[in-house]
């Protein structure tokens, strides 16, 4: 049983910024940020860079929860938030966040997660801006730990109508050696639809690991029964994940990573007051370098595969330390009518394009690069945020995002 705290406050609804297309999409309240989409609400607290925002939710969002954190709701019985799922974690002692450990031994541990003994931002940061383009909302977070010799960038993004969201962690070596061992995780105690009473327990359960078999990825899973089916897990197509679920202050990467002391069996459940999670490892990050990575958070079992669309463009190079000599420029971005890309002129191409993708991961164009400078058209490119990758001796070399206006 958890302890409750009943006092909920209400009453704060001061908006510093705003975007109002159709309905409110992005808002700044205090240092916490506030995305909404049809089906979706988030709440990013600002200087941890987790989703509990402790500022009060703009007026038209669904606030929940007894301890006054607004984490995330969704809809997807899709009645216009008549009934509704969550906040998924915040009726009892919260635990939610991520974390990361450097080494496996007396190593560096850092946790930024919404604790129910009071906020822990172990790397501090804050709210660096956000963006509706489209149909995509995106709220993005920096941190850095000196000691640590790390930068962390966190974006989240928001599709108008999806039961999901992704998050995309960025981590770089600030340092002048090599960091070796590093784990990162992602972990939540998902409430569900409990209210401020009752028995805690989800059935969590590992759905699919990378290792099962050569198309699987890594998925976990939380369902509650009371007063309806509702439905939380995490799914990613990086193959250096894994999935698992035990414990509850889940805050040791390489013991989460490398199941010691949990469950990542798959098929195997366990109906509990317990934690589920993600847990990424980097082998070895060498100075001034990153490591970028993805995952969706989902909110209906019928998303899943709308989710994994829109991770798989990306998940090959995600899983590959960026070569920080290769520099790639998009001008303009946002685009207007045309574009160029630009290449270092030391990388030597062969075979060599740019390939586009939507938020949801549809081909969009494919640019053949016959020199390292190419100019395009905007065409019939929507309006909207965009992914693309540079494909080059038939690897792919560099990613990133680009903007059509």
């Amino acid at each position: 049983m958890k302890t409750k705290n009943l006092l909920f406050n209400c009453s704060l609804a001061i908006a510093i910024s705003a975007a109002t297309i159709g309905n409110l999409n992005a808002q700044i309240v205090g240092t916490d940020a506030f995305m909404k989409g049809n089906y979706v609400e988030i709440g990013i607290r600002g200087t941890g860079g987790y989703e509990g925002a402790t500022a009060a939710a703009p007026s038209g969002m669904h606030a929940r929860g007894g301890i006054g954190l607004f984490g995330f709701v969704a809809n997807p019985q899709m009645d216009s938030w008549t009934n509704y799922d969550g906040d998924f974690y915040t009726p009892g002692v919260p635990e939610n966040g991520w974390g990361i450990e450097i080494g496996t031994t007396g190593g560096i541990k850092r946790c930024n997660n919404a604790s129910g003994s009071g906020a822990l931002s172990a790397i501090s940061g804050s709210i660096t801006g956000w963006s509706h383009v489209g149909t995509v909302t995106s709220t993005n977070w920096e941190g850095n730990d000196v000691a640590a010799g790390l930068n962390v960038k966190i974006n989240y993004s928001l599709g108008d109508n999806a039961l999901f969201y992704v998050t995309t962690v960025s981590v770089t070596n600030t340092s002048s050696v090599t960091l070796n061992d590093i784990f990162y995780y992602r972990n939540l105690d998902p409430d569900n639809n409990q209210s401020l009473t009752g028995v805690f327990a989800t059935t969590n359960s590992v759905v699919s690991q990378h290792s099962a078999c050569s198309t699987c990825y890594a998925q976990i899973s939380a369902t509650q029964t009371t007063p309806w089916l509702s439905y939380v897990g995490f799914v990613t197509t990086d193959t250096a994940y894994v999935a698992g679920y035990g414990g509850f202050t889940n805050r040791d990467g390489s013991d989460m990573y490398n199941g010691v002391g949990y469950t990542q069996t798959v098929g195997s459940s366990l109906t509990a007051d317990g934690s589920i999670y993600l847990a990424y490892k980097i082998p070895a990050l060498t100075a001034t370098s990153a490591r970028v990575f993805r995952f969706a958070t989902v909110f209906a079992p019928t998303a899943v595969a709308s989710a994994v669309t829109a991770l798989s463009p990306l998940s090959t190079s995600l899983n590959e330390t960026k070569n920080s000599s290769v520099n790639v420029s998009v001008y303009p971005n946002p685009i207007i009518d045309n574009g160029t890309i630009s290449i270092d002129n030391s990388i030597v191409l062969s075979n060599a394009s740019v390939v586009i993708y939507d938020m949801f991961g549809k081909k969009m164009r494919v640019i053949e690069m016959q020199s390292n400078t190419v100019n395009f058209e905007k065409g019939d490119l929507a309006a909207g945020m965009y992914f693309y990758k540079l494909v080059n001796k038939g690897s792919e070399v560099v990613t990133g995002k680009l903007i059509v206006k």
